[in-house]
C-alpha cells in the first residue's frame, strides 16, 4: 500500500507544475519527461540492486561448488552410522564389548551390507577427543595450525569408511588384544609436520603427555576432515586400536557401508537389528552420514538459492524498467528525432543515440552496484568458502550480463526511433 501511494504521489507532484506558460510553450516537443531525474534515479537503483544480488548469487554458487569438490578423505555419501550409547543401561565394560561384537556381526549379516566397523566417535559426529603429541628426544615440536584429534577404531575401519592407507598397514585383530604393544596410525598431515623429510613408519610417538608409553607408527592414512567441511585441511588425526575392557568405552558408533549406492535403504533394517540384538538398549540413532553434513551445506545452498531468486527478479524488473523508460523517451522525442533525420542524421546515428541513452543509465547503475559490492565484500566473506568476496570472474560475468540485458532492452525502442518521419517533423515546424 505504501509503495502504491508513493508511486502515485511522485508523478502527481511532478504534474502539478505551476509554470503553465512554460508547459504550453514547450507543448509535446518538450523533452523534460525524458530527462526526469526520478525515472533515472529509479533505474540506477534497480540496476545497482541487480548487480549486488547477482554478484551475491555468483559468490555463493562458487562457494557451493568449492564445497562439493572438497576431498573429505571419507566416502560420506555411501555410509550409514548408528550411535549406540550403553552408559545408561548399567552394564559393565565386558558386557558392553560383547554387545558391540554382536551388533557388528548382526550388521554384517544384513542383506545389502558390504562391511561394518566400530569407532569411538564416527566422522562428522559433532565431537572429538583432542590429544597432545610428543616425540621422544625432542624438547619442542614445530608450531602448526589445526587440531590434533585421537580416534579409537576397529581393524577394518579404514576399508569401511574409504580412507586410504598411504604407507604401512591398517590395524589387524591382534593389535586390539589385551597386552598388545601400543601402536598408532597417523594422518599424512602429522607425518609432514613431524618428519617432513623422513619416513614416519616405525617412529615412536607419545599420544598424551610425555609420560605416555611410546607407540610405534605402523601406518600413514590420508588426511581427512573429521568434524567440518570448512575445518583446516591440515587437521591431524591419530588412530589407535579399540581396546577391550575399557570402563569409559560404553558408547560406540557403528559405521556401515552398503553394497549398493542407496544408504537410506539400510536405515530401518539396521535400527531394528540394533534393537533386536540386545532388547532394552536405548534407541539407536541411525542416519546416513551425509545428513551430518547437511547443516553445513545448508547456508551455502540457501544463500545461492535466495540470491539467485531475488537477483533474477531484480534483473527482470531492471530490464523491463529500462525498456519502458527508453521506449517512453523515444515516444516523447519522435519530433526531435524526425528533425535530426531531416538534417541528415542516418539510421545508425539515431539507433546509437537511443542505445547510448539506455546504456548510459545501465552503466551508471552497474558501476554503483559494483562499488557497493566491493566495499561490502568483507560482510559476506565469513559466509563464503574458498571464494574471494571480490572474485573477478563473478564481477566480470555480472557486469557483462547486465550490460547485455540493457542493450537488448534498448534495441526495440531504438528500432522504433529509426522510423521517425522527417516530413511530419517539418510540417509541425
Amino acid at each position: 500500500m505504501i509503495v502504491g501511494l508513493l508511486t502515485g504521489l511522485v508523478p502527481a507532484l511532478q504534474g502539478s507544475d505551476p509554470h503553465l506558460a512554460r508547459t504550453l510553450r514547450e507543448g509535446t516537443r518538450g523533452s523534460g519527461l525524458s530527462r526526469s531525474r526520478t525515472r533515472a534515479t529509479l533505474l540506477l537503483v534497480q540496476a545497482a540492486v541487480s548487480v549486488i544480488l547477482l554478484i551475491g548469487t555468483g559468490l555463493f554458487v562458487r562457494s557451493l561448488r568449492h564445497v562439493n569438490r572438497v576431498s573429505l578423505g571419507i566416502d560420506v555419501n555411501r555410509l550409514v552410522s548408528a550411535t549406540i550409547d550403553l552408559r545408561s543401561v548399567g552394564i559393565d565394560s565386558a558386557a558392553a564389548d560383547e554387545y558391540f561384537d554382536r551388533a557388528v556381526e548382526a550388521a554384517r549379516r544384513l542383506r545389502g551390507v558390504a562391511s561394518a566397523t566400530l569407532a569411538d566417535a564416527g566422522p562428522f559426529g559433532g565431537w572429538s577427543i583432542g590429544v597432545e603429541l610428543n616425540v621422544p628426544g625432542r624438547d619442542s615440536l614445530p608450531g602448526v595450525k589445526g587440531n590434533r584429534v585421537q580416534s579409537a577404531v576397529a581393524p577394518n575401519y579404514f576399508a569401511t569408511v574409504g580412507t586410504r592407507i598411504l604407507r604401512g598397514r591398517p590395524f589387524v585383530d591382534a593389535d586390539a588384544r589385551t597386552g598388545a604393544p601400543p601402536i598408532v596410525i597417523i594422518s599424512e598431515s602429522i607425518s609432514r609436520w613431524l618428519w617432513p623429510n623422513e619416513d614416519a613408519i616405525g617412529k615412536c610417538l607419545q599420544v598424551g603427555d610425555k609420560k605416555a608409553p611410546c607407540a610405534e607408527i605402523v601406518g600413514i592414512a590420508a588426511t581427512t576432515h573429521r568434524n567440518s567441511i570448512a575445518e583446516d585441511a591440515e587437521a591431524m588425526q591419530v588412530y589407535t586400536p579399540i581396546q577391550r575392557g575399557r570402563s569409559d568405552a560404553r558408547a560406540r558408533v557403528l559405521v556401515v557401508r552398503p553394497a549398493g549406492d542407496d544408504p537410506d535403504a539400510l536405515i530401518e533394517p539396521l535400527r531394528r537389528t540394533m534393537q533386536s540384538v540386545m532388547p532394552g538398549v536405548p534407541f539407536a540413532d541411525v542416519r546416513p552420514m551425509r545428513m551430518s553434513l547437511a547443516g553445513e551445506l545448508r547456508p551455502w545452498q540457501l544463500g545461492a538459492t535466495m540470491f539467485a531468486a531475488f537477483g533474477l527478479i531484480a534483473l527482470v524488473l531492471s530490464s523491463l524498467g529500462l525498456y519502458s523508460v527508453v521506449a517512453y523517451t523515444v515516444a516523447q522525442r519522435m519530433h526531435e528525432l524526425g528533425v535530426r533525420v531531416a538534417l541528415g542524421a542516418q539510421v545508425g546515428d539515431i539507433r546509437r543515440l537511443v542505445l547510448a541513452h539506455g546504456l548510459r543509465i545501465a552503466a551508471l547503475g552497474v558501476a554503483g552496484g559494483t562499488i557497493i559490492s566491493l566495499v561490502s565484500g568483507k560482510l559476506v566473506a565469513p559466509m563464503l568458502f574458498k571464494t574471494s568476496p571480490r572474485d573477478p570472474a563473478v564481477f566480470t560475468a555480472v557486469i557483462v550480463l547486465l550490460l547485455a540485458v540493457a542493450t537488448i532492452a534498448s534495441l526495440v525502442p531504438a528500432r522504433r526511433a529509426t522510423k521517425a518521419d522527417p516530413l511530419v517533423a517539418l510540417r509541425a515546424e
